[in-house]
């Protein structure tokens, strides 16, 4: 209840009149104890103990919206579909890879939440409709039910997609492929691409969660402790994130100066990523 009572309003922050959220995971170190070993295996390279802290966060606000912690040895997604179904009938997530499933997509439909999802591997699908140089509306199918299923058998045969393919010049060929549920003409293919690009912010929550927050390692020595200690992190942290949401209204700290990157102080080059950029820095979807 008390993680709960944190969790910010999504209304302020739409798009399209929809909510949106990002899902991901991160890696944390457990302690090297038996009471955790029996739970968590340990991580070959590491030799500790290692969790798989999956978070869906609210896109405007930064707040954690749900979190599951469990063995890094489990599949993300599988992990993730615990919390999913948090998720309300009508929303939009945007997701990495990891989600590129027709599975992934029937479990989102049945339960009415959209995705938007980057595409290495490309599906087989039949093409329906042209909405433009690159966006076209198509048809895929129902391969192989995966092993998280159990047996079961998804509830759709087909799906109707819409696949964006547009430059992305980061990239050696050049091309970047987008799958998503947003079929309606209204939604322009930039929309999705620009909306798709903003999915940043969920590497600057887990920065700033696993760093400002100290919740790299954990340092619970049982798993029921563990739950204790993240719950709590994450209630502080959805806390804070609330503070920055009204401090335009109170004070001079503005989305380019935001609260963190203002007065956190304490060593600043851990918000650097591989490439040099500030995890700190503003995002035009927070």
């Amino acid at each position: 209840a008390i993680f709960e009572s944190s969790i910010a309003e999504s209304g302020q922050f739409t798009w399209h009149d929809r909510p949106v959220f990002i899902a991901g995971g991160t890696y944390v170190q457990l302690q090297d104890i038996p009471a955790i070993l029996e739970q968590f295996p340990k991580q070959k390279k590491t030799g500790f103990p290692q969790g798989m802290l999956s978070v869906i966060i609210q896109q405007g606000n930064g707040s954690i919206y749900d979190y599951h912690l469990s063995s890094h040895t489990q599949n993300e997604f599988e992990m993730l579909r615990g919390i999913l179904p948090s998720l309300p009938s009508g929303s939009i997530l945007l997701a990495d890879e990891l989600y590129n499933s027709f599975a992934a997509f029937s479990h989102l439909h049945s339960q009415g939440v959209d995705i938007i999802v980057h595409c290495n591997k490309n599906h087989k699908y039949e093409k329906l409709k042209s909405y433009g140089i690159g966006d076209e509306l198509v048809r895929i199918t129902s391969s192989t039910s995966p092993n998280w299923l159990n047996g079961k058998e998804l509830e759709h045969k087909t799906l109707d997609m819409r696949r964006i393919e547009y430059t992305y010049p980061d990239l050696e060929n050049g091309k970047k492929v987008i799958f998503t549920s947003l079929i309606e003409e209204k939604i322009s293919s930039h929309e999705i691409i620009l909306k798709y690009n903003n999915r940043w912010d969920l590497e600057l929550s887990i920065s700033e969660i696993k760093n400002i927050m100290d919740l790299k390692v954990l340092r619970s020595k049982t798993p029921e402790m563990l739950e204790k200690e993240l719950c709590i992190g994450l209630t502080a942290y959805n806390y804070v994130r609330k503070i920055m949401v009204n401090a335009p209204e109170i004070s001079d700290i503005t989305a380019e100066n935001e609260l963190i990157d203002r007065y956190y102080e304490l060593n600043k080059p851990i918000l650097l990523d591989k490439r040099g950029r500030r995890f700190a820095r503003w995002s035009p979807g927070r």
